[in-house]
């Protein structure tokens, strides 16, 4: 098995640096408490961060929960992806593949195979993808999500959904958007977060994605705790 780190570069400048807000100086909000469910928000015009309350129905959340095939327990600081789904993999899949796209205004040919994930609780080391659009739809009974450099702080339930721009616009050059850049907060009390990350891209990759095999996270530090028993016995 071999692992590896994908890195591009640009011969422009393609990141925003934005100075972040500290957690004591944001802009609290619980999206049940903002009007009708299954509604658009917009949070933020700039960047915007727009969210959904109840865009999933519990029995839908349930659902993608159990697509799930294994969840192990082992600590990590960065997002881990416990499944990747296929296309259209069921009715409710398919039914959230479409709502994405829609609130994201791209064709569903743009939208990413999703992943249910564990994210992370450090700012920086949730999944962005590459594309120029995100969303991420709360699994957990609750969690919050922080974007410092946007100076928001979002209170999720299950079935809620945030979606935002990673991409910024000065002129005719895109530019990576690290105001999005976000971290989960759990309650105390609570279980380990559950949530899809979606990712929307400027052009159609559903069919090329299609060709692709998935490896979830978990076999890497099996394989490896496996391979250094082995070299130890030699």
């Amino acid at each position: 098995i071999k692992y590896g780190v994908n890195c591009f570069f640009n011969h422009t400048c393609m990141r925003r640096t934005r100075p972040s807000s500290h957690c004591e100086h944001l802009q609290s909000l619980d999206l049940r408490e903002l009007g009708e469910s299954r509604c658009v928000r917009v949070l933020k015009e700039d960047p915007r961060i727009c969210a959904v309350a109840e865009m999933l129905e519990q029995a839908e959340v349930e659902h993608l929960k159990s697509l799930i095939v294994h969840r192990s327990f082992e600590e990590t600081e960065s997002t881990r992806t416990l499944q990747m789904l296929l296309p259209q993999e069921t009715q409710v899949v398919a039914r959230l593949e479409q709502l994405l796209a829609w609130l994201a205004q791209v064709p569903e040919s743009h939208l990413c195979p999703l992943r249910i994930v564990e994210p992370s609780l450090c700012l920086g080391l949730s999944n962005r993808g590459v594309g120029d659009k995100a969303a991420y739809v709360c699994l957990s009974s609750r969690e919050e999500v922080v974007f410092p450099g946007a100076g928001l702080r979002v209170l999720l339930r299950a079935g809620d959904v945030l979606q935002w721009s990673n991409v910024a616009l000065d002129g005719a050059t895109p530019e990576d958007d690290s105001r999005t850049l976000r971290m989960h907060l759990k309650p105390h009390h609570s279980s380990r977060l559950l949530g899809i990350d979606a990712f929307m891209l400027d052009h159609a990759i559903r069919e090329n994605q299609k060709m692709r095999i998935f490896k979830p996270d978990f076999p890497a530090p099996v394989a490896s705790t496996e391979l250094s028993k082995n070299l130890r016995k030699k």
